[in-house]
């Protein structure tokens, strides 16, 4: 009796075990291979919105530093730095001169334009003031078109002492007035301090040395430097936080208070420790992004 013949199996076939390992291990290469460029995305997704945030303080910066640079130093015009009136000498370690968000208005010598004659000049009351009003907060750019002497018509004149900035042109100092020359700068910057490098190498919240015995401006005499320092958010933080968020968190930053804050970064590292310990979420949080510069001011003006 012959026995039965036993399948022969071929040599090019797969049995069912083998193909269930072959698409496991297939399967788990595609999981791999779907999280490397997850996560990859991710990242590029992060770096493009901080870039973003870096490229608009860059050009925020690059403006302030042409501003500073050829800012007009003279005893006989008026400047908004801080909180008018300030006497520094009463209590100059801890007194700061303005709490929450700074506001600057200057006279400088750069382009100035104005809408309201299409006219272009060489000098410009330039201001600088965080805009709260809308439903986000931004830093937003004066350059007010002027002319040294009256008469023209390509600009107003500059007036000077004993006329001052707030009473020729309120929107200059004011948070809320609005004026037709002010123009957006940094969408998304909601933060806005300033400090003073002296002559003497300290930091001071004014711009004088009261160490030294001085107790006013007298044309930027005892500074060498203006500093500032920003908090901005990154597009997608931006989208998340609301702007009654970003308020709270701004009153939450520290101002720059003379003789407690001491050493340059020491404000943007307390900044940033505030940032870490809010109560937002933490999505927005690491959105959020700390710039601080030096700007130097040069000589006097002849």
């Amino acid at each position: 009796m012959k026995s039965p013949r036993l399948p022969i199996r071929s040599a090019g076939s797969f049995t069912m075990v083998e193909m269930l390992v072959s698409m496991a291990v297939l399967f788990l290469l595609i999981l791999l291979i779907a999280e490397l460029f997850s996560n990859t995305t991710r990242v590029i997704t992060v770096s493009t919105d901080h870039l973003a945030a870096d490229d608009q303080v860059r050009l925020l910066f690059e403006r302030m530093a042409t501003d500073f640079g050829h800012l007009v130093k003279r005893p006989d015009v008026d400047y908004y730095l801080k909180a008018p009136g300030y006497l520094a000498v009463t209590n100059p370690v801890s007194a700061n001169p303005e709490s929450g968000n700074d506001q600057l208005a200057f006279y400088s010598e750069v382009p100035g334009y104005t809408t309201a004659t299409n006219a272009v000049t060489s000098l410009s009351l330039v201001a600088y003031r965080v805009n709260t009003s809308g439903t986000a907060p931004y830093m937003e750019r004066m350059g007010k078109a002027l002319t040294w002497s009256p008469g023209g018509s390509d600009g107003m004149p500059v007036v000077f002492e004993p006329l001052t900035l707030s009473e020729t042109w309120p929107a200059a100092t004011s948070g809320t007035l609005t004026d037709i020359d002010y123009e957006p700068i940094a969408p998304n910057v909601f933060r806005f301090e300033t400090y003073y490098l002296l002559t003497s190498g300290a930091l001071s919240a004014t711009p004088w040395d009261t160490v030294a015995g001085s107790t006013n401006l007298n044309a930027f005499k005892d500074v060498v430097a203006i500093g500032v320092v920003v908090a901005a958010t990154d597009p997608k933080a931006a989208k998340l936080a609301s702007s009654s968020a970003l308020t709270t968190l701004a009153g939450q930053l520290p101002d720059f208070i003379t003789g407690t804050t001491t050493n340059m970064g020491q404000l943007e590292t307390e900044w940033q420790t505030a940032v870490s310990a809010s109560t937002l979420e933490a999505a927005i949080k690491s959105g959020i992004h700390i710039y601080g510069r030096l700007f130097y001011i040069g000589g006097p003006n002849p």
